[in-house]
């Protein structure tokens, strides 16, 4: 059976007040994908000095990600992760933290109406 494709996710941490995080950390936890759990272990992730982390999951999966951090996503809404927020892994080789989505935005993305013009 070949290696599942992953995903690289590269961001910084930064705290609820817009700060970067040096030497912050985020716990991912709960990995599965549509057809099998993945991992039941926790896998903590910590950041430089920076506050910059650059891990790899699974593309497709559904992933819980906990920490004391915040990422921002469109229209300045943000990401608390303080207590965990199940995430959906992009189908695609690389990804920015700050372009994830919980599993009910990606959800509602693919399933909005579209318009033709």
């Amino acid at each position: 059976m070949p290696a599942p494709s992953l995903c690289t996710i590269t961001g910084t941490l930064r705290k609820a007040n817009g700060a970067v995080w040096p030497n912050g950390q985020l716990t991912i936890s709960r990995a599965a994908s549509t057809s099998q759990v993945l991992g039941g272990t926790s896998v903590i992730i910590t950041a430089d000095a920076s506050g910059a982390v650059s891990f790899s999951l699974v593309q497709g999966s559904i992933v819980t990600i906990s920490g004391a951090f915040v990422i921002g996503k469109d229209a300045g809404v943000d990401y608390d992760f303080s207590r965990g927020l199940r995430i959906f892994v992009p189908v695609q080789s690389s990804a920015t933290l700050e372009a994830l989505k919980t599993i009910e935005d990606e959800l509602a993305a693919i399933s909005a109406p579209t318009t033709d013009a």
